[in-house]
């Protein structure tokens, strides 16, 4: 690691980070019709914090665009086809509170798609070695925190789904856990493929922050 911010600086950016997720956190408790039309704002700020300090750490900014190019328009794309042919993940519909939609999928849905890869990346890049458990552990780590988005993600206005059956999960079908582990699977393959060893504590600390907004938000809303 190159090491190019002072630790002093390094807190300043975790510490904003940890505010941004505790007000909202607050926020959806106290005034949920207020705060839940800045789910976008709070997304492109969460990864740009994260970016700034992967940029100012002085790693490859053209890897981490290839990265999010490909990750982006892989992520759209099934987004679309699945709302559309319902195939994918199981009948869905996306909600006003990722913003601005395309083919009836929010532009933001591929930038989640990349901050989950990239901080389950960084994660699993600390803690293991071997790039298939890596691999594996990553996808599964994004599972199950879709485990805690999918029961409050059409009170916030995230997403929808048909009508329930017997082979629903946590308010989703088993299907869209499914598919979300393999997809995720693919796209933790492109990551060890271009960053294998990066670690950013900034990532860590965001899919922490994550867990912790839909585990707090299941409890409270």
């Amino acid at each position: 690691m190159i090491g190019y911010l002072s630790e002093h600086k390094k807190a300043l950016l975790k510490a904003f980070l940890t505010i941004v997720y505790i007000v909202g956190v607050v926020g959806m408790y106290v005034d949920m019709p207020s705060f839940v039309p800045l789910t976008a704002l709070n997304l492109l700020v969460s990864i740009g914090v994260v970016m700034l300090y992967h940029w100012l750490e002085g790693y490859s900014l053209k890897r981490l665009l290839f990265l999010f190019g490909l990750v982006y328009t892989l992520g759209y794309l099934l987004e679309v086809l699945g709302v559309a042919t319902g195939l994918l993940f199981g009948e869905y519909g996306y909600g006003a509170s990722l913003g601005v939609k395309w083919l009836d999928t929010p532009l933001m849905i591929g930038v989640n798609w990349f901050m989950l890869i990239y901080c389950s990346g960084v994660f699993v890049n600390k803690y293991w070695q071997n790039k298939w458990v890596k691999i594996a552990l990553g996808a599964t780590i994004m599972v199950a925190l879709d485990c805690f988005i999918e029961p409050i993600a059409p009170i916030l206005d995230l997403w929808s789904w048909g009508d329930a059956n017997e082979w629903w999960i946590f308010g989703a079908p088993l299907q869209n856990y499914i598919a979300w582990w393999l997809i995720a699977l693919v796209m933790h393959c492109i990551y060890q493929w271009i960053f294998p060893f990066l670690i950013n504590p900034l990532g860590e600390l965001l899919l922490y922050l994550q867990f912790m907004f839909f585990i707090v938000l299941n409890v409270i809303i």
